[in-house]
């Protein structure tokens, strides 16, 4: 009988042992709310398949414009001051205007410049002034501070955009676009992008330009105003009549006169 009761016993202890053993069945995890499980995923897409074979190529940045140093004088005159006063004065309807300054012979160049007035401009307010060099025939000032350039002239022509002409100088507020290196050939375009300057200068400034060239006549019944430049020892009245009627019949706006060497 006790042999029965220890078999029994060793039985259920068997039992027992092999109960604490065994691993508990594991139940299906449930996804978080809002969440993909691994299965439920999309298929990854191939990466290599989106690399493209060459880099894509970009535009070459355009080259900075060589700087243009202009003659400057360490102390202006007065009366670039006041003649610059006056004409902002003129014109202040507009925020930019373009401004041609005719002379009817070379004989003002001894007692006018263009470039100082334009510095004076650089001075009275703020906003930035640029200079273009008027004379096409001959372009005195392009060939001292930028020569063999393109300018005005293919801009004229549209040959180039006027980013690709406007060069930074040594005066502060103040950039230069230089005669150009073209022939000056047969205008036909009835406007040449004036638009594009005028959100960037509060003023632009074209000169001198020699009154009886036809490109001249061309050029002053497309800008905003005229001025006419005459040196009072060297210009008769009948001929700077002649010059001004020229011009007005052209459909320039002639602004008023500058007297020099008075």
């Amino acid at each position: 009988m006790s042999r029965m009761l220890e078999a029994l016993k060793a039985l259920q202890d068997r039992k027992k042992g092999r109960a604490e053993t065994e691993i508990p069945p594991q139940l299906p995890i449930q996804p978080a709310a809002g969440l993909t499980t691994l299965a439920d995923a999309p298929p990854s897409p191939n990466l290599l398949q989106d690399i493209p074979s060459e880099p894509a190529r970009l535009a070459p940045p355009q080259p900075a414009l060589e700087p243009c140093v202009l003659p400057t004088t360490p102390e202006l005159s007065e009366r670039y001051h006041l003649l610059a006063e006056r004409i902002s004065e003129q014109v202040a309807a507009n925020y930019c205007s373009v401004l041609l300054f005719v002379a009817p012979n070379r004989a003002a160049d001894t007692c006018f410049s263009i470039t100082r007035l334009a510095e004076a401009f650089t001075l009275q307010s703020a906003g930035n002034v640029l200079l273009v060099d008027g004379d096409l025939r001959r372009g005195r000032l392009s060939q001292a501070v930028c020569p063999s350039r393109p300018g005005l002239i293919e801009a004229m022509s549209a040959t180039v955009r006027w980013p690709d002409v406007i060069h930074p100088t040594n005066v502060e507020r103040m950039d230069f676009v230089p005669r150009g290196k073209s022939p000056i050939p047969t205008f036909e375009r009835s406007e040449f992008g004036w638009d594009a300057l005028r959100s960037q200068y509060r003023v632009v400034l074209i000169g001198l330009a020699e009154a009886d060239c036809p490109e001249t006549t061309w050029l002053a019944a497309r800008c905003d105003g005229v001025y006419f430049v005459v040196s009072r020892p060297h210009t008769r009245r009948r001929s700077a009549g002649t010059t001004i009627t020229a011009l007005r019949a052209c459909g320039a706006s002639v602004l008023g006169c500058i007297v020099v060497n008075d």
